[in-house]
């Protein structure tokens, strides 16, 4: 099926001196290694996904790479791809719509924070906090940030998230806190929903089927010239009935040891890029329609600003 996902993974959540750092990818473009507490969360991850029946992990590793300067985690190749990456669908997160899908991920992640267990933990550990997201996420914004851009219609689609996930907390808070408890988290507060939320907008895959998060999948950076597809429900032969996503060469190309793996998202425009992501993209082919004066004005505040 179609690979539907709108942005890039998330900066990441471990500590690191991003101005060393930085600094070190100004001056070469190859990839640099992660933090040792990164590469021990990480090494969590793969073993998880392992357990679970995962296949091809051995040919990639997580990095960082030059992205105009800044530091952007991502996944280079270890060896020359051969063969696909396979994921069992048991990693897979899924639900019938995005708040369903953001409940799930939230419930989860505050069973961690009360010092439970979740299926889920070794890849958890490895999303945003909700302090990156303070950051790095637009959506998390200042009244004061919004009003200098108020000239922005992205500025009004903030507004529109916000307030939408604001109403189905409180449609459905208590409900949802009772759902919590049942399946073993002692509280749920709305903190947990708006992380959880941000998360799944810029990170679902859209139906068909369902709507999903796909841990690895999630980390695939995109390029103008994407070198990897990503597939849901493949059945192996050798493999049983197990279904699978896979992570799989275009057809035609060739990734090295030490390249990036890069994934086609959705064409969107760099104002959903940002609003979906936080991050816009050099060369993007859809263009950025801005519509009059004032808008032109607050996009060239935002460019001076280093967003």
């Amino acid at each position: 099926w179609p690979l539907t996902r709108p942005a890039r993974a998330s900066p990441s959540s471990m500590p690191m001196d991003r101005r060393r750092l930085r600094d070190r990818l100004r001056r070469s473009r190859a990839h640099a290694l992660v933090c040792e507490e990164e590469r021990r969360l990480f090494a969590e991850l793969f073993a998880w996904a392992r357990q679970q029946g995962a296949q091809g992990l051995e040919q990639i590793e997580v990095a960082y790479f030059n992205k105009d300067g800044t530091p952007v985690r991502g996944f280079a190749a270890r060896c020359e791809i051969v063969g696909p990456i396979l994921l069992p669908s048991a990693l897979m997160m899924t639900a019938n719509s995005e708040v369903e899908l953001a409940l799930g991920l939230a419930i989860e992640r505050r069973k961690l924070l009360d010092g439970g267990n979740s299926f889920w933990a070794p890849w958890i550990r490895t999303l945003p906090t909700p302090g990156d997201l303070l950051r790095d996420d637009v959506k998390y914004s200042s009244a004061e940030i919004l009003d200098f851009y108020s000239a922005l219609p992205l500025v009004d689609q903030i507004l529109a998230w916000n307030a939408r996930v604001a109403q189905d907390w409180e449609d459905h808070r208590t409900a949802w806190s009772e759902l919590a408890k049942k399946d073993g988290a002692l509280t749920l507060i709305f903190d947990d929903f708006k992380w959880a939320s941000s998360i799944v907008r810029s990170r679902v895959f859209d139906p068909p089927p369902t709507y999903a998060l796909m841990p690895f999948a999630d980390m695939m950076n995109t390029g103008p010239r994407a070198n990897m597809e990503v597939y849901q429900d493949v059945v192996c032969d050798g493999l049983g009935d197990v279904s699978y996503c896979a992570l799989m060469l275009v057809p035609g190309s060739r990734v090295y040891s030490g390249d990036e793996l890069l994934q086609s998202y959705t064409s969107a425009d760099n104002a959903e890029r940002l609003f979906r992501g936080g991050f816009m993209f050099r060369g993007n082919p859809t263009p950025l329609l801005v519509p009059g004066a004032a808008e032109h004005e607050a996009l060239q505040r935002l460019e001076k600003r280093g967003a």
